[in-house]
């Protein structure tokens, strides 16, 4: 069956329609894709464990992901990075070493594009931490400093309790990070302030362990940065805080650091004092700092016998630096006792030990340099890359709108056309019908036709026209007003016939009515206040408007008249 206009014209709107919306589809589904990663995902319950275990025993998280490494690895990419990050993370808390930073990149680059949004901000502390490893002072102070920024933007509201106090507790970690990162590049002021507001940030979030290791922190670089005075004031508040939280390890670690300040400033009673009931659990990170602080004691009191057994540790089993110093001290010691054969012995031995730290200083420096000009290249390929995916990232989406504009333009272009041509068709078929019904007894319409334009023009308003036009007077506002009711009164089917057919324009009905009232263009053009060839012009595009063609102006005059 074949399909009338009607049916044509629905069909072309539908398929547009379908188009427009199909086009609006696809913009939906990107954005809808771009923020799924909003929502918050839900992982393996081993993987949770691990998470929990890895601040309690990290040993223990590390091998229990050992034993689901191949099950986690051959799942869905947002379980595979999650344990991948959380291998990391349990390796760090256990004190493995963190050698290779291809792993932490290809988290990062899963968690920046598209991955749990959640999980960004400790994926960046933990390149942090890799890098800081790895010797990248700048790598690492720039993935710090994203931590918190991404950690600033994370509602944590919105998290499990759990992991929201972890996050809050982050905050301050990743500050003392980098006060870490700037004291090892003997950067004290700005690794100091870092310390401060790391205990600012671990105060708001309630973590005493933090807090006394902040003052301890501040503290040890007040001490080597030569302000010993100060530097016992912060020990004092940390020794406090550690004594009341019962960690009995730690504040030992901070009464040998409080010691050795006391030393440094000659009070060696007060050293006295605290080692003479001091007896330290040693540990492979404190055993070289408390027989420094015992051997450096005894000597500088005069019992040098005394010290020989501590500075003979240091000399065998210390840091390049501690055995540096210790050979030196044996130098002396030696050169006292007349032994001056094993004080040149131990001389060459420090010459050896500080030709050997000068290297390693200068290895450091080039190591430094060389991660300065490696993260500038790095972020200035970083900058091309992100201003490149921009453009292309606004070219998409400008290109996007645009089609999505012309589709939609493109719609209502074509039902405003439709309605057009319904409107057109319509009207026409009434204008035919009005036709038809003048010409059904035009004897008679003719008479009526004749009674109302001699009724018009022998009406008060018309002589009033007439007069001001001869006198080149224009109509006001209340004059129209006369006009309109006069018309109305006269000839009251001329009204609504007239805008059965053409909804005017002011200008255009005031144009028809002096022109049912007989005048002239010359004439309708002075009481208008408008041009002879205006009126002309406006009468053409009436009747091209009504009977969708052209015609001279003389042909609205007729029409007019036989309305």
């Amino acid at each position: 069956m074949k399909a009338t206009s009607k049916d044509k014209s629905f069909h072309s709107d539908a398929t547009v329609a379908k188009n427009a919306l199909l086009l609006l589809a696809a913009v939906l589904q990107i954005v809808g894709l771009s923020s799924c990663g909003n929502q918050l995902q839900e992982y393996p319950a081993v993987l949770e464990t691990a998470d929990s275990l890895a601040y309690v025993n990290p040993d223990s998280a590390v091998a229990l992901l050992q034993s689901v490494e191949a099950e986690m690895t051959a799942s869905t990419p947002a379980v595979h990075h999650l344990y991948d990050l959380l291998t990391i993370k349990a390796r760090d808390k256990a004190n493995y070493p963190l050698t290779s930073e291809s792993l932490i990149l290809d988290v990062l680059d899963h968690y920046e594009h598209g991955g749990d949004p959640n999980k960004l901000p400790e994926a960046y502390y933990y390149a942090g931490r890799v890098f800081r490893t790895l010797g990248d002072a700048p790598q690492a102070i720039d993935y710090f400093q994203k931590a918190q920024t991404t950690l600033n933007e994370l509602d944590l509201q919105k998290l499990p309790a759990a992991n929201a106090e972890r996050y809050g507790k982050l905050k301050g970690t990743i500050m003392a990070q980098k006060g870490y990162v700037f004291r090892n590049q003997h950067l004290y002021r700005e690794s100091e302030d870092c310390f401060k507001q790391a205990y600012i940030l671990d105060s708001l979030s309630n973590d005493t362990v933090g807090m006394f290791m902040d003052l301890n922190d501040i503290g040890y670089v007040k001490q080597i940065a030569g302000d010993n005075e100060h530097a016992l004031h912060y020990f004092d508040m940390a020794a406090i805080m550690a004594g009341e939280y019962g960690d009995s390890l730690y504040l030992e670690n901070i009464i040998v650091q409080k010691c050795q300040c006391l030393n440094k400033l000659k009070r060696y009673d007060e050293v006295a004092k605290y080692l003479q009931e001091f007896h330290p659990h040693f540990t492979r990170s404190n055993s070289e700092i408390i027989n420094s602080l015992f051997g450096e004691y005894y000597w500088k009191t005069g019992e040098s016998e005394k010290a020989v057994p501590y500075f003979k540790w240091l000399y065998d089993s210390g840091s390049i630096y501690s055995r540096s110093n210790a050979a030196l001290w044996f130098s002396d010691y030696e050169t006292k006792r007349g032994n001056a054969k094993e004080a040149l012995r131990y001389m060459a031995e420090f010459s050896n030990l500080e030709i050997e730290l000068r290297k390693l200083r200068n290895e450091e420096v080039t190591a430094l340099t060389s991660s300065l000009y490696n993260y500038h290249l790095r972020e200035q390929e970083n900058q091309r890359l992100k201003a490149k995916q921009e453009v292309q990232k606004l070219r998409f989406w400008m290109v996007s709108l645009i089609a999505f504009l012309l589709v939609c333009a493109l719609f209502f272009i074509i039902r405003y056309a439709r309605i057009r041509q319904r409107y057109l068709k319509s009207n026409n078929e009434h204008l035919r019908y009005l036709l038809s019904s003048m010409q059904a007894d035009k004897e008679k319409h003719q008479q009526m036709i004749q009674t109302q334009a001699a009724n018009l023009r022998n009406s008060e308003i018309h002589q009033l026209i007439a007069t001001k036009c001869a006198n080149n007077e224009c109509l006001y506002n209340r004059d129209w007003l006369i006009v309109e009711e006069t018309m109305q009164r006269l000839a009251p089917e001329f009204i609504s016939k007239l805008r059965s057919v053409h909804s005017c324009s002011p200008m255009e009905w005031k144009v028809s009515l002096l022109t049912k009232f007989g005048f002239s263009p010359t004439d309708i053009a002075i009481a208008t206040a408008h041009t002879s060839s205006a009126i002309y012009s406006i009468r053409s595009r009436l009747y091209k408007k009504v009977f969708t063609h052209d015609a001279p102006y003389s042909d609205w005059e007729s029409f007019i008249n036989s309305l």
